[in-house]
């Protein structure tokens, strides 16, 4: 669904008439031109590899599947 509406979004901001899209930077030292739902992706990408790694190294139980196990006894709390 989410590539559908990105999909989506690219087809209505861009214009043909001048082929380009309504939301593009230039890129300082490269001079590329890239488009705002590609800034979004990247940046996106970014942060979930960093927070990943955050969750690793703060949790690593639950990344050597220590957290629970069919072994790990039912808490059912007594009426």
């Amino acid at each position: 669904m989410l590539w559908f509406l990105g999909g989506w979004s690219v087809w209505l901001d861009y214009d043909v008439a001048t082929e380009n899209d309504y939301t593009m930077w230039t890129v300082p030292w490269a001079h590329w031109q890239v488009g705002g739902a590609f800034v979004i992706a990247v940046v996106s990408a970014i942060v979930g590899v960093i927070f990943f790694i955050y969750c690793r190294i703060a949790q690593p139980a639950f990344f050597k599947k220590q957290t629970l196990t069919r072994a790990t006894p039912t808490l059912i709390p007594d009426e």
